[in-house]
């Protein structure tokens, strides 16, 4: 059955896949963004007969309201905000108004105009602070940093939501990349670094170890996240934990550099802690399987790095008759 989906922060890498994978199974996407977007990537998404694009100047209570009492949407991914650690107190204060003000204007829009609608939120592992160990979803919560405040408090927001009957539900992610990730994520970075300074490149804490998943399934899981017939938390991660050494040495092996060349130091204000996750609930419970080894990962950021835009668009692009 064909579904209306609002994806908020479509300019996004979740925004984008979500609604690429989406547009993928015939259903009609509506995403939003704060202004009109001209990037190759939603210009693509605006090539799929069913997708429409709606530029919000100001994400106010009224303009929300107004665009639930047209749309009524039958699910509302909000993949709107920052993907990574904001920097700066004017990244702070979008990224509490984006999971926390944002959230809540939506919460109320879809009581008031659309009771019905089923609501994603996409959390972060950021949630459980550095020792958390193996994380599920029964791992207690322990912000570290603003940016996992306020995925804490918009996941707050959702579980009253679903107290009070509404269709909350939330994907509690991981790190997932491609070629639309932030530069300072590892998966890419070290891409990046490598394609421009070979052999000259230095890596530091190289012990570290994370959880490396691709963007493209973690829409997947979060489309069965929404399709599920009861609102739940579920954690999702691909469970394969690499350290930062063994990606370089990968790395180095597909752009066939020798990595004894490579230089590794400690640098002690830097992360060394491990995130792990248990995606057990979210494969057992919704048959959730990730498609992307790390190994694959890999491979696909360094061709994606390897061509322009025109290229990527140009491959991307579904088939419009």
């Amino acid at each position: 059955m064909t579904t209306i989906n609002l994806v908020t922060g479509v300019s996004g890498q979740d925004g984008f896949f979500i609604s690429r994978h989406l547009l993928k199974k015939g259903h009609r996407v509506l995403g939003v963004s704060r202004r009109q977007v001209d990037s190759p990537h939603v210009l693509l998404l605006a090539k799929y007969p069913k997708y429409q694009h709606y530029a919000i100047s100001k994400y106010t209570k009224s303009n929300i309201e107004a665009l639930f009492r047209e749309v009524q949407p039958d699910r509302v991914f909000h993949a709107a905000g920052f993907r990574d650690i904001p920097s700066t107190d004017e990244e702070v204060a979008q990224c509490f108004f984006t999971n926390v003000e944002l959230l809540a204007i939506i919460i109320a829009a879809i009581r008031q105009n659309s009771p019905k609608t089923r609501l994603l939120f996409i959390s972060s592992a950021e949630i459980y602070g550095k020792n958390a160990g193996i994380a599920h979803e029964k791992t207690a919560f322990n912000p570290e940093n603003p940016y996992a405040v306020s995925k804490t408090e918009g996941m707050q927001q959702i579980e009253f939501f679903r107290s009070n009957g509404g269709f909350g539900s939330v994907a509690i992610c991981f790190n997932h990349d491609s070629f639309l990730s932030p530069t300072t994520h590892l998966a890419i970075s070290v891409v990046r670094k490598l394609l421009k300074s070979r052999e000259s490149s230095t890596f530091f804490n190289t012990s570290i170890h994370r959880d490396f998943g691709h963007a493209s399934d973690f829409s997947v899981a979060f489309d069965l996240i929404l399709s599920h017939h009861t609102p739940d938390n579920f954690v999702v991660c691909t469970g394969t934990h690499v350290s930062l050494d063994d990606y370089i040495n990968m790395t180095c092996h597909y752009l066939k550099i020798e990595p004894a060349a490579i230089t590794r130091s400690v640098q002690p204000d830097l992360e060394t802690y491990a995130r792990r996750g248990d995606s057990q609930k979210i494969r057992s419970l919704l048959g959730w399987t990730p498609r992307f080894t790390v190994e694959k990962i890999c491979k696909n950021i360094i061709y994606w790095e390897k061509k322009n835009q025109n290229d990527r668009i140009n491959l991307y692009s579904p088939n419009i008759k």
